[in-house]
């Protein structure tokens, strides 16, 4: 894979590569993941075979879900999934993406109520 980077361009040593690039090797402009969204949306939503439809989700609308399903599976620590997101603190996760969801809430009463012998 790194010899494969190399050949298109990508400096896979540099702490100043960036993972989507434009092809001056800078930021892509903001728009540019949201265009892409778009057109894999509308390209699934006009085949006749697919029955049911994408609703559009924005980036960091995938960023929100990665997180909070990471969070409900229990399978990584917050400070791996503020590692894996890039925040640089871990009130990020803590105070925005940690909110209780209904299964969470659900397994909190299960396991209170398991413990208390109800």
């Amino acid at each position: 894979m790194r010899k494969e980077m190399l050949v298109l361009g990508y400096n896979t040593s540099s702490r100043n590569q960036w993972i989507f690039p434009n092809e001056s090797n800078h930021t892509l402009s903001l728009m540019k993941p949201n265009k892409w969204m778009d057109t894999v949306i509308s390209s699934y939503n006009d085949n006749e075979k697919n029955n049911t439809k994408l609703k559009r989700i924005t980036p960091h609308g995938m960023r929100h879900t990665f997180v909070t399903i990471a969070i409900e599976s229990k399978k990584l620590t917050l400070k791996q999934i503020q590692e894996q997101v890039g925040d640089s603190d871990i009130s990020v996760i803590m105070n925005i993406y940690a909110h209780v969801t209904k299964k969470a809430s659900k397994e909190t009463i299960d396991s209170f109520t398991s413990y208390v012998g109800f």
